[in-house]
C-alpha cells in the first residue's frame, strides 16, 4: 500500500490532507491517468499557445506568457490570487513591490510564489509618479502569478 501524506493549506491556515491510502495497482492506474490527462492538456494548450503566440522565444527555446499558464490552471480549474502586494523601502522610499501569489483550487491553496519588481525594472522605464508604481505593482503580479503556475504545472507544458 501507498500512502499519500501531501497536506493542503485551507485559507483559515490549517491543513488538509490530500488523497488516501492505495494499493500499488490504484496507484499505477492513477499514475497513468495523470500522464494522460496532463498530456491531453498540453496538447490543447499548444494548440492555443501557437496560434495566439503566448510565448517568447529565445534562441531555440519557447517561454510561455502567464496567459498560457493561466490557461492550464483553468484546465484544473485553480486561479490565482495576487492579492498580497506590498512595497519595498529601502532608506524610507518605495523602491519597488514584492508579490506573494496564491493559487487556489477548491478554496485550498495549493501553490504558490513570490516575486519582487523594482521602480527600475524595464516594465517602469519612462513613467514617474503613480504609472511607474502601478506598472511595478502589476508586473510583481504577473510575475508571481506566473512563477506559481508554472512551479504547479511544470509537469504539463
Amino acid at each position: 500500500m501507498t500512502t499519500d501524506n501531501r497536506l493542503a493549506t485551507r485559507p483559515d491556515g490549517g491543513a488538509q490532507a490530500i488523497g488516501a491510502p492505495m494499493s500499488s495497482a490504484e496507484a499505477e492506474q492513477s499514475a497513468n491517468d495523470v500522464i494522460n490527462l496532463y498530456s491531453g492538456w498540453a496538447t490543447a494548450l499548444m494548440r492555443v499557445v501557437e496560434t495566439k503566440k503566448l510565448y517568447k522565444q529565445i534562441r531555440d527555446k519557447k517561454f510561455l506568457y502567464f496567459e498560457a499558464w493561466q490557461i492550464i490552471g483553468t484546465f484544473d480549474k485553480a486561479w490565482a490570487d495576487t492579492s498580497d502586494v506590498v512595497p519595498i523601502e529601502r532608506a524610507g522610499e518605495i523602491t519597488g513591490y514584492l508579490c506573494r501569489a496564491k493559487i487556489l483550487k477548491g478554496g485550498m491553496v495549493v501553490g504558490g510564489a513570490s516575486q519582487l519588481c523594482g521602480l527600475d525594472a524595464s516594465v517602469c522605464a519612462g513613467k514617474t509618479g503613480s504609472d511607474q508604481h502601478r506598472s511595478a505593482m502589476s508586473a510583481a503580479q504577473t510575475w508571481a502569478a506566473s512563477k506559481a503556475f508554472r512551479m504547479l504545472y511544470s509537469s504539463v507544458a
